[in-house]
């Protein structure tokens, strides 16, 4: 919907209703005009025109309050109140619910304002991310903040226009505060109690909501924080990852991973609880409905001043609680209740799917009751929101109404009931699959029975199997390689679930575990943030994308007229700081970006010889602990680090081939040779041409003692010596090693790190193995290994059998993979291990 309205137009509309709403709030405290507007007597056409005036200057059908006619009931009145609880809440209700948050948010006036901060240049004060109390518990806060707020409605600004002026000026003021401290959307994600209904009202999506997991990468999706470069002539996301999973970004990836988040099941029971607490108490506490129905409340003389009356009037008598106490009690009880109830409903629910289903996500059992209870909320909802200016309205206007709500409602219903994470899933990997495959130049209508790939729905992949046979090796790899990279940076994947989250897609571009795995690792080498998810959330790697766009563009023209990066970046200083105050960019982020916004071969070789520096370290450590370096799991251990290095060797190879004779070339290849000699020595062994391809110089200088004839994978210490002086020492930086091991894509080096990790400090392994059965989506071997620890798998585990085979001589030649294919197939074919030879043997 609007996700797809030039920002231009966007901000157009927020500014016509931030003066609308500023005229709003200035006219609650000085209004000459609008009592006209509510007089029955006016000759005039007025939508405001009140009538039910007339009514209540009759004794026999005035509107009671607690058995009496309410004080000058019969008297125009000014009506700002009026207009903002009878027009404008139920609106901004129904257009979260039907056109999405994606809507609301980019319109709301509230929003606009507290983004004055950023206007004005100011940097937040703080990232969000360092206050760890607001990010765990906002839900809770956000809720009391409703709970306070619909009470003070009741008691002191329904009707009090000066106080109910000075509630919304506060709150703009407390908006703009929170997102001067924190910037970005802070207010909207962490405090405004709207956010919450919004939570509590969208669900995975509005009716008509946007699918953002369907857009390409890089796309501005929703309702992201953006705004118009003038420079360039189009949007650029202004996002600085001050919530992560964003609903502004892709809600349903947020509802999904939000769902059972601590005070999640509050805000969508209590809410319930809230909006039926509400209504109720304007019938105990009048006697009557027609007090709430008529809309008397909204311009009721001296309503500050009765909050010490009696708060409940039933079967006609005054109850002497105050009404400053009965308003909390009521909703609180109400919303207590609910809760209660449907916390039991879902109880038995749960255990009757259970019976049919025991593997069944109970995630999808909290949609499907999430799901019935924003349903009776809105229906509730509109029983009384906007219900005093429907009224107004002929019979026909309210039943064509009430019709609109219930069909519209059924209408999220049935959209909403059977969604799963998994279809969400499927859809985004779906679509990223039709672009990669778009790539190719083939025809697929031929085989897809004249139909595109653009017709094809996510849950008719097996039709693909009907076009891998036209497609080459080299192609399947490369397209298997583009969903995985945008399946890890849109955030539906991580590195250590993606074998099982991409099994399908895999399977059918029939790529190997070996080579999934050898693909993570070149995603890491090429862009670590898309491995280290904890770290570099999306939204993260949105901001900093978006930084390094930005600044780009401004550079971009006085590199390419000659100018050195450095000194563009020293001419254009002033632009730079506010780019930095704009996306929230500290000193090491700015540095990072820097490095590598105009890829040559140097920053490309430094980024290269860092990793490589990175893996010799754990390298160091694993071989130097003894006396353990020796064991089989160690032996393992190094024989994976020295692979990876291998990996990372390679381009930096080619980066020293290019360079050839250039003057910092030898320099280079000096501090490489210095780094992985091992690593290097087995490169040139197995792959001789790069003897040819590099200059003598260069490969005098990173192989000084000249290269082994050998091919044998034999495991030793190479490379620059990490030294520890004491044991104590020692074993820390191995615990701390094998801890960093444990967050590597490749399931052998994480099942061979827990199983020493276990060796060495068993409450540390166990508590590890603990986390490592909790994450649904974990590697088979990871999680087998996990069990075996905890006692819960019989038999030896694969690794130890793997382990048990590395350390025979007649195996130690072949790589970790090729063994755990042996042990794999000696399982399948209920054989031992001992009865296995190696190829060739």
């Amino acid at each position: 919907m609007l996700n797809k309205v030039a920002e231009q137009k966007a901000h157009t509309i927020r500014y016509v209703l931030v003066v609308g709403w500023i005229l709003l709030i200035v006219s609650l405290f000085f209004d000459p005009i609008s009592a006209h507007l509510t007089d029955p007597n006016t000759t005039f056409f007025s939508p405001l025109k009140d009538d039910l005036l007339i009514r209540a200057a009759n004794p026999e059908t005035c509107i009671r309050l607690q058995g009496e006619c309410i004080k000058d009931g019969d008297i125009p009145y000014k009506a700002g109140a009026r207009i903002f609880w009878g027009y404008i809440v139920p609106a901004g209700f129904g257009i979260v619910f039907v056109l999405g948050h994606e809507f609301w948010r980019r319109i709301c006036p509230l929003y606009f304002l507290s983004q004055i901060p950023r206007a004005l240049g100011l940097k937040p004060k703080k990232k969000i991310s360092e206050n760890k109390w607001l990010t765990e518990n906002h839900l809770y806060l956000q809720f009391v903040l409703f709970f306070i707020g619909l009470n003070m409605r009741i008691l002191f600004i329904n009707s009090a226009r000066p106080v109910f002026g000075g509630f919304l000026v506060f709150t703009i003021g407390a908006a703009i505060i929170m997102n001067l401290f924190y910037g970005g959307r802070s207010w909207c994600h962490y405090v405004c109690p709207f956010g919450m209904v919004q939570m509590a009202l969208t669900g995975p999506r509005g009716l008509l909501g946007s699918e953002a997991q369907k857009e390409p990468p890089k796309t501005i999706t929703q309702s992201m924080c953006r705004t118009f470069d003038q420079e360039t002539g189009k949007e650029k996301a202004t996002c600085i990852s001050c919530k992560s999973p964003c609903m502004d970004i892709d809600s349903e990836k947020a509802y999904w991973e939000q769902l059972t988040k601590p005070g999640r099941k509050l805000v969508q029971y209590g809410y319930l609880g809230l909006v039926c607490g509400y209504f109720l108490y304007y019938f105990l506490y009048s006697g009557n409905f027609d007090y709430y129905f008529s809309g008397s409340w909204t311009h009721e003389k001296g309503q500050v001043a009765k909050i010490f009356n009696p708060g409940f009037f039933i079967g006609g008598q005054a109850i002497p609680i105050p009404k400053f106490v009965a308003t909390p009690l009521t909703l609180a009880a109400m919303a207590g209740i609910v809760f209660l109830i449907v916390t039991q409903i879902e109880k038995i629910y749960t255990g009757i799917v259970k019976k049919q289903n025991p593997n069944l996500d109970r995630k999808i059992i909290i949609h499907r009751v999430f799901t019935i209870v924003t349903f009776l909320a809105v229906n509730c909802f509109y029983v009384y929101g906007g219900r005093p200016e429907l009224l107004r309205l002929p019979f026909v206007v309210n039943m064509i109404f009430n019709g609109l709500v219930v069909l519209i409602s059924t209408l999220w219903l049935v959209r909403t009931w059977g969604r799963t994470n998994e279809q969400y899933k499927k859809e985004s990997i779906a679509d990223k699959l039709r672009r990669q495959l778009k790539k190719l130049s083939i025809d697929f209508t031929s085989v897809l029975g004249g139909r595109t790939l653009d017709d094809l729905k996510a849950d008719e992949l097996d039709l693909l199997a009907q076009v891998v046979p036209q497609v080459t090796k080299q192609d399947r790899i490369q397209v298997y390689k583009g969903v995985l990279e945008e399946s890890l940076a849109s955030g539906n994947v991580e590195a250590t679930n993606s074998l099982k989250s991409l099994e399908s897609v895999r399977q059918r571009l029939e790529v190997t575990e070996e080579e999934h795995y050898a693909m993570l690792s070149e995603i890491g080498i090429d862009d670590p943030t898309l491995i280290n998810a904890e770290e570099y959330s999306r939204e993260e790697r949105f901001r900093i994308e978006s930084y390094k766009e930005s600044i780009a563009g401004i550079l971009q023209e006085l590199v390419d007229s000659g100018m050195p990066v450095g000194e563009a970046v020293s001419a254009r200083t002033n632009q730079i700081a506010n780019l930095k105050n704009e996306y929230n960019i500290n000193s090491e982020e700015h540095l990072q970006v820097l490095s590598g916004l105009f890829d040559s071969l140097r920053p490309k070789a430094e980024k290269l010889l860092a990793l490589l520096q990175t893996e010799n370290s754990r390298y160091q450590v694993i071989s130097n602990f003894q006396p353990y370096s020796s064991t089989p799991v160690f032996m393992l251990l190094r024989k994976l680090l020295l692979a990876k290095q291998q990996l990372i060797v390679r381009p930096l190879l080619a980066v020293l081939e290019l360079l050839n004779d250039e003057p910092d070339a030898v320099h280079l290849a000096q501090r490489t040779g210095v780094v992985a000699t091992d690593a290097i020595s087995q490169v040139l062994t197995a792959e001789p041409q790069w003897q040819q391809r590099l200059n003598p110089n260069i490969l005098r200088e990173i192989m000084p003692g000249g290269i082994s004839s050998t091919q044998e994978t034999v495991v030793k210490a190479g490379g620059t010596k990490t030294i520890l002086h004491s044991e104590s020492r020692s074993a820390q930086a191995v615990d701390d090693t094998l801890l960093e091991l444990l967050q590597e894509p490749n399931p052998i080096t994480e099942s061979a790190s827990l199983y020493a990790l276990t060796q060495l400090n068993r409450d540390k392994g166990i508590a590890q193995a603990q986390q490592i059965m909790q994450q649904p989506l974990q590697n088979d071997l990871v999680k087998g290994t996990a069990a075996s620890i905890l006692g819960q798998a019989p038999g030896t585990s694969v690794i130890e059998q793997l382990l048990t085979m590395s350390g025979q001589s007649h195996f130690q030649t072949m790589t970790p993979d090729q063994l755990l294919s042996l042990v794999t197939q000696a399982q399948q074919n209920n054989r031992d291990i001992t009865e296995i030879t190696p190829p060739g043997g």
